[in-house]
């Protein structure tokens, strides 16, 4: 911007103090003030698709010989903003096939990441994680303009930018391929499966069915079921009362195995992936090997559901009974039922007493705090170790995780590795005194056949 010139003889022509000088100064403040805010993320708003986005210039940026980085460098390549946190699993899964992208198409394309994170955690990352070690491009943290402006609820988010600073597209990563990345520099307008931004989280809290007749607090008992929902993503949530005993079960947009799991594990059993028979003939119709908007295609072709369990005080001690009826209700074709099997398991044990004494908790503050690369908490059981990491990091393992250490106080714990490698968490947990160690054990395994 140019700046604004006065002329002398104006100021000559008064004094100093006079309230014609005032009055200049006072406008040119404003209008200075006016082109400052103007320029900010809280101003610009949010941008939809065809918005040209201003010429931001960002500070926190590593790998890039300590320089700045301005939107304006990229104008006249695609850029694709890639955001991303240390904890998203995803996120980092694809770094390596980005980057062969990013090389690919050389002076027509930069893949920019970018992480709310700051730049320590993003360093002890790629430390830790050897598939990362030939990644050395240049990324924006502590982010707090992209964000503002390009606001999104699930993680990795790609924003497409066009070569003149134009949005193209809000997409999921199944969207960045070399073919698509190639349409989009041919004809500016690829056809893009656009992510849908209003995805909503607030159905987990409220009921899908009111009535205006019929309060909440009447209800004894209600179950329903219904198919693929747009606009919901695929979760649940379980809501207890004061005694800890379930009220409500809610589940949006999950596949019957999903349901299944739930039901007969009560939240106590994690089925991973060794305590699971499919005994099915048609599997496609229950399990899906895929991600992105081939996995939400293939949800909305009759294979995901919404369900909602609501129980009075009476019926709350058989909350997971009764889901588990409705499901055989729901889903004729199928049944369950839970064997005991000997199989492959990872035990939790104690290697040095004195070490593992010194877990005893020392906080009054319960946390929790995972990632990619570290675990840590304070306060806690040591369950939410095990759980967490069957759960989150180590779905794939061909062992399940089983706590055998006996802790029964609440422990402080603090480890650092790659958590999706049982080596490197069983090198974390040594100075603590703990060890997973391969063993077999009978327990629970959760049976999905056909009925017929």
């Amino acid at each position: 911007m140019n700046p604004i010139k006065l002329p002398k003889s104006l100021f000559n022509s008064v004094h100093p103090c006079s309230s014609v000088v005032k009055i200049l100064l006072t406008l040119f403040l404003l209008l200075a003030t006016k082109v400052a805010f103007a320029q900010s993320p809280q101003a610009v708003g949010e941008l939809k698709i065809g918005d040209q986005i201003p010429d931001f210039k960002f500070t926190n940026v590593i790998n890039n010989d300590g320089e700045p980085i301005k939107i304006s460098d990229y104008k006249g390549k695609l850029l694709i903003l890639d955001f991303w946190a240390t904890w998203c699993a995803p996120c980092i899964a694809s770094f390596p096939k980005l980057d062969s992208l990013d090389k690919a198409f050389g002076d027509d394309l930069d893949i920019l990441p970018v992480t709310y994170q700051d730049k320590e955690e993003v360093a002890k990352l790629f430390s830790r994680m050897p598939k990362l070690k030939d990644i050395n491009k240049p990324m924006v943290t502590d982010d707090l303009v992209l964000k503002t402006i390009f606001p999104h609820k699930i993680l990795p988010h790609y924003v497409w930018i066009d070569q003149e600073g134009n949005v193209l597209a809000f997409t999921e990563s199944s969207e960045v391929t070399a073919e698509n990345i190639q349409k989009a520099l041919e004809d500016n307008a690829p056809m893009l499966n656009q992510r849908d931004m209003t995805l909503l989280t607030s159905y987990l809290e409220q009921p899908y069915f009111e009535s205006k007749i019929i309060k909440p607090e009447s209800l004894l008992f209600q179950s329903s079921i219904a198919g693929f929902t747009e606009g919901l993503i695929g979760a649940y949530k379980v809501h207890f009362d004061e005694h800890r005993k379930v009220e409500r079960i809610i589940v949006n947009n999950m596949g019957i195995i999903q349901l299944y799991k739930l039901a007969y594990g009560e939240l106590t059993t994690t089925f991973s992936q060794n305590r699971l028979r499919l005994e099915v003939q048609h599997l496609d119709n229950i399990q899906f090997d895929g991600s992105g908007q081939k996995y939400t295609d293939w949800k909305k072709q009759g294979n995901a559901f919404c369900y909602e369990l609501f129980l009075a005080e009476n019926f709350r001690d058989a909350a997971f009974e009764i889901m588990r009826d409705d499901l055989n209700r729901y889903f004729p074709q199928y049944k369950a039922q839970v064997i005991m099997e000997d199989i492959d398991i990872w035990a939790l044990v104690i290697t040095d007493e004195e070490k593992a004494a010194q877990l005893k908790t020392k906080c009054s503050e319960s946390t929790l705090k995972d990632s990619f690369s570290e675990f840590s908490m304070t306060n806690r059981k040591v369950s939410w170790l095990i759980s967490i990491l069957n759960t989150k990091y180590l779905q794939d393992l061909d062992a399940t995780l089983v706590d055998k250490s006996g802790l029964s106080d609440n422990i402080d714990l603090q480890l650092q590795g790659n958590m999706t490698d049982i080596q490197s968490i069983r090198k974390a947990l040594e100075p603590y005194g703990l060890d997973f160690i391969a063993q077999k054990e009978k327990l629970p395994v959760l049976v999905i056949s056909d009925t017929y």
